[in-house]
């Protein structure tokens, strides 16, 4: 939207501005990178059928073809996460400029909705599963979703609804024209969502930018303190990890003069100190909040894009010109400016372009770097291909020094192996680790169900029939289980964190173990091939492993830790003696306390020992796999440079003329190989440079700049 504020020219300019000099680094780099792959995938191609089943050009292959992909399809995702009522579904309307998602005064969204900007589907496109949605069928397929959600409880959904985002219309970014996603997500104190909960954190730990969005109305309330739960609710390693990706949404500002009279800045100011206060390592700092009127700002948009309804024009027109307005003194050239107007004042714009400045100057600069990074340590690694097979090519036909290679070579697997018995030791400590954490709970626990039962003052009465005290009975049970599971849901979650931060721990020192290996099997065979010093030592990596993935092994493990069904009562007849005589016509019933205790006591311990037997059981496999992975790695590497030499001396035996064009052709890939990971590393410099010098000189987010 073209406008003027306070007489100054001015375009909601994002990092997409043609004046930006990190876009234009990123565009180029981009570029490049994808000239890069469109050259080297090809060259891979032509070799493998040189040495079909050679490790070296097998991971080169597949590694250039996932880091296309990864180029082809990169997505920045901004998370919405709120409590209940915040206006999270109207603020998420307000970037699209249309009403598409359910906003009520009941909780309306149960299930996450993920919006992926495609400028193909004005009016918006719906897909869950099979079904789609377009148009005004949206709005109430959602609502229907979402209620079905509500009342089952079960895992809901995850849909896309394909829109265009207001902020992303006719701009380009190369590489994310149609791959730049919000979700909507529903908050944690809406009823019925207790389901999604692991697809929202999951959803959190993995958004590029994560706005939490507050409600204006709250602060300096009773309410207040609750504007913190969402965050406090979320474990401490994710906690840590979203720091530098949180942003603070204060909606509402509307009600700015109807409320306690703090405006735009000294909101900035306010919740920043809150968070200081309650959590100092989220840092956010007044920069980081940011004030906006979602409901003015959809309004507004909807006026500007010709969508708005006859009751969306009306409430536009009574912010805009008073509740004294008439029709007939409102043209359509007054209504374009006041809706301008409204939508400068709401912040949003504002809001937009700093979130999106964020994205691209962190997360894309994150993006480039781990682009340049894969292609290197792929380009790497067909050097070292490259450079075998041409020395092995020179070399004599003698197969005495390949024996002498190969013996060599087996003598490092053999010494690795023995390095690595050395984690049996942490594999035990772990294990006892698990199975200390889990005795410590079920005493604990023991300790407060003993303290739960002496509080249940129904089971201390005495009942006139079976039916009556069973009943009591059976409500004290489910609320001792409730209370039990809650419990353990808060030990489950310390004791993931702490695993995860073990479990990474092993993770580096195993890589840090297997890295001198590797560096010795390019000694060994540059010294034999006399091409010390052109091989390069690539570095081992795992698997990215999470919280979540720890997560989902746990509970397909554990099916329950605490489940109980009791009837425990006896009968008194009267005053009777053991005999049976019966002083009394009634029959009254009681709960035996002790014998509830003790079955309590039984199924916690028995319930732990089943758990430390499981997840002993995790830990040690977990680590095994570990080890294994590192043993692979290095055979895989090991493998790569004797198929490399077996092959090139099967080709050295055939005629001196194939020998020496095969020679010929090697040295010119070695040539052009040398020059890309020279380009690659001068990008990567070249791009990491631009974005800091960025970062330094900008004082103003990117739509105070003019477009070019």
């Amino acid at each position: 939207y073209q406008r003027r504020v306070h007489g100054t020219p001015s375009e909601c300019l994002f990092f997409f501005g043609m004046s930006s000099p990190c876009q234009a680094e990123y565009n180029h780099i981009y570029d490049e990178i994808g000239q890069f792959l469109n050259d080297w995938i090809p060259i891979i191609l032509q070799e493998k059928p040189q040495s079909e089943n050679n490790p070296f050009l097998l991971e080169c292959d597949k590694g250039f073809h996932a880091l296309k992909y990864k180029h082809q399809t990169k997505c920045f995702n901004v998370a919405l996460v709120a409590l209940c009522k915040t206006g999270k579904s109207t603020f998420l309307n307000a970037m699209l400029g249309r009403d598409f998602l359910p906003s009520h005064n009941v909780p309306e969204t149960a299930c996450i909705v993920r919006v992926k900007h495609n400028m193909n589907t004005p009016n918006g496109k719906l897909i869950n599963g099979k079904e789609v949605y377009e148009g005004s069928d949206i709005n109430p397929a959602l609502r229907k979703v979402n209620s079905m959600a509500r009342q089952t409880n079960l895992p809901p959904p995850q849909m896309i609804l394909e829109a265009p985002l207001v902020a992303l219309s006719g701009k380009t970014f190369q590489g994310c024209n149609t791959s730049f996603d919000v979700s909507d997500t529903p908050g944690p104190n809406e009823a019925g969502t207790d389901a999604v909960r692991p697809q929202v954190e999951a959803l959190m730990n993995s958004a590029d930018v994560i706005l939490y969005i507050l409600d204006y109305s709250k602060l300096k309330t009773e309410e207040e303190a609750s504007i913190l739960q969402k965050l406090k609710s979320l474990r401490p390693d994710l906690i840590k990890d979203i720091h530098t990706r949180l942003f603070v949404v204060v909606n509402k500002m509307d009600l700015v003069k109807k409320r306690h009279g703090l405006d735009f800045t000294t909101t900035k100011k306010y919740v920043s100190d809150i968070f200081a206060e309650a959590m100092p390592d989220l840092n956010i700092t007044p920069d980081r909040v940011l004030p906006v009127s979602a409901e003015r700002a959809l309004l507004s948009r909807q006026i500007l894009n010709n969508t708005a309804s006859k009751n969306v024009r009306d409430d536009c027109c009574e912010l805009m010109f008073g509740q004294d307005w008439d029709e007939q003194d409102i043209d359509e050239e007054k209504m374009m400016q006041g809706a301008e107007k409204l939508l400068g004042k709401s912040g949003f714009e504002e809001m937009e372009s700093q979130v999106l400045s964020f994205l691209f100057e962190h997360q894309a600069t994150i993006f480039i770097s781990s682009l340049v990074g894969d292609a290197l340590r792929h380009l790497y690694v067909f050097n070292n291909y490259l450079h075998t097979t041409k020395a092995a090519m020179q070399k004599n036909t003698n197969d005495d020094w390949i024996k002498q290679l190969k013996k060599d070579l087996d003598a490092i697997k053999d010494q690795f192996a023995d390095a690595l018995k050395a984690f049996r030791d942490t594999t035990e400590e772990m294990e006892l680790w698990v199975e200390n954490k889990f005795t410590t709970f079920s005493y604990n626990m023991v300790d407060y169900v003993d303290e739960l039962i002496r509080n249940e003052s129904e089971l201390f009465k005495v009942h006139s029939s079976v039916d009556e005290h069973k009943v009591v009975l059976d409500d004290v049970n489910k609320r001792i289980t409730e209370n039990l599971l809650q419990r353990f849901a808060r030990f489950r979650k310390e004791l993931e964190t702490s695993a995860f931060q073990r479990q990474q721990d092993i993770f580096e020192q195993l890589c840090k173990r297997v890295e001198p290996f590797l560096e010795r099997v390019g000694q060994v065979v540059g010294k034999m091939l006399s091409i010390e010093g052109e091989l390069i030592a690539t570095k081992m990596q795992f698997p990215s492993v999470t919280v979540e993935a720890f997560r989902l092994n746990i509970d397909r493990s554990i099916s329950s830790l605490l489940v109980a069904k009791l009837s425990l009562y006896h009968m008194i007849k009267g005053w009777c003696t053991a005999g049976g005589l019966v002083l009394g016509s009634d029959t009254q019933y009681h709960t035996n306390i002790s014998q509830l205790q003790q079955m309590w006591h039984e199924k916690i311990h028995e319930n732990t020992k089943y758990t430390i037997g499981t997840a002993k059981l995790l830990v040690s496999e977990k680590i095994k796999d570990s080890l294994k992975q590192a043993q692979d790695y290095l055979s895989h590497y090991i493998d790569g440079y004797t198929q490399s030499v077996e092959n090139a001396i099967a080709e050295a035996c055939k005629t001196e003329e194939k020998r020496k064009k095969r020679i010929a052709v090697l040295s010119e890939m070695i040539d052009r190989e040398k020059k890309a990971i020279t380009l690659l590393r001068s990008l990567e410099k070249q791009y990491l440079d631009s974005a800091y010098a960025s970062q330094l000189t900008r004082s103003e987010p990117l739509d105070s700049m003019s477009h070019g």
